[in-house]
């Protein structure tokens, strides 16, 4: 994976993988208009997103839940708002019972133990499975995490 680079047409910094695939890292805050020159240095955000893209195009490997809930939230961006707040209730709490356990030693018994510490109907303990294997599920597919 090569360096981020700036596009003057877009005003946006991206990065190619290594398949030649051009990642979009996001437009540069420091601009309302197109610059007359090329910036040399993304602004720290942008490097930020950009070593977040690193991690990403690395092998699978073993993960702490918290990195998975950050990537399966941002690919619900474009989600309803209740979708989206749902998922991260859920998310808050279970890291907040359970800590942030790497993913591997995360078991059944873990998310059961969750959901009947609370007082929710059915429905709602079937929706919190349902969201934490949707992010899990996310992650594999996306190659962060083995199966």
């Amino acid at each position: 994976m090569r360096l981020p680079f700036f596009r003057k047409s877009r005003w946006a910094w991206y990065v190619e993988n290594e398949v030649g695939k051009q990642i979009l890292l996001g437009k540069d805050p420091r601009y309302s208009a197109p610059p007359k020159e090329v910036p040399k240095d993304p602004p720290p955000a942008i490097h930020r997103k950009y070593l977040k893209v690193m991690q990403r195009e690395e092998e699978p490997e073993d993960r702490k839940l918290s990195f998975c809930i950050d990537a399966y939230t941002e690919s619900l961006d474009t989600c309803t708002q209740t979708t989206r707040t749902r998922a991260k209730n859920f998310f808050d709490q279970f890291l907040k019972d359970m800590g942030d356990p790497m993913v591997s030693k995360l078991r059944p018994h873990h998310l059961t133990d969750f959901t009947k510490a609370k007082d929710w109907k059915p429905n709602t303990v079937r929706a919190a499975w349902q969201t934490v294997n949707a992010c899990l599920n996310y992650c594999v597919k996306e190659g962060w995490i083995s199966a």
